[in-house]
């Protein structure tokens, strides 16, 4: 990563990620915009109808996500879908687009742009790759975790492995601080992509 590169870091636009957002967008000399990009109740039924999400875990994240506290963030760009984030990527030149708590799946259009798109996935992979990645690992009691940073291709969670963070899960703590150990440990990848571009404040 070269400091002249133009960086778009897109975060999704729940509790935690806002927290990023209210706490760090400041801090960077990059581009940071906000995925806005639907979580209705319709979509979660069809994952729940897919199996692709389970009832009891649906229950879990959603609890967790309503005790967090809510921050108010800078108004920032919304991207809901790829065509959003392709207009960004032309527009501001980007050649580097970082993805952290963000649900799209990014289509061949935007990966032919030149632009290398990366992702921050709070579990290992490849064993852990999509959703309820956590809860997957806590049922196989596989408590030695990693956040991963990969590069972003046409499969979900399939790109290579640029860097991790360990961390550890628990079992006889909550899913919700399960779920902030990982958050935490995505967060401090992401501070660690962004470091070149850390503003110095004299």
């Amino acid at each position: 990563m070269k400091k002249e590169d133009q960086v778009l870091v897109l975060v999704g636009n729940d509790k935690r990620g806002r927290a990023f957002l209210a706490q760090e967008s400041q801090n960077y000399s990059v581009r940071f915009a906000i995925y806005a990009g639907s979580h209705s109740p319709k979509r979660v039924l069809s994952l729940l109808r897919k199996g692709s999400l389970s009832l009891s875990v649906v229950i879990k994240m959603t609890w967790a996500e309503m005790i967090r506290p809510y921050h108010k963030i800078p108004s920032l760009q919304k991207v809901q879908t790829n065509s959003d984030l392709l207009r960004l990527i032309e527009e501001d030149q980007i050649n580097q687009v970082v993805l952290y708590r963000v649900g799209l799946i990014i289509r061949r259009k935007v990966l032919q742009t030149g632009a290398t798109v990366y992702n921050i996935h709070c579990a290992r992979l490849p064993e852990y790759g999509g959703l309820m990645a956590l809860q997957r690992a806590l049922d196989k009691k596989d408590y030695q975790q990693e956040a991963t940073l990969h590069v972003v291709n046409e499969k979900v969670d399939d790109g290579e492995t640029i860097n991790t963070v360990p961390f550890l899960l628990d079992e006889k703590k909550s899913y919700k601080k399960n779920e902030d150990t990982a958050f935490e440990a995505g967060e401090n990848l992401l501070r660690t992509f962004l470091c070149p571009y850390k503003i110095t404040k004299e």
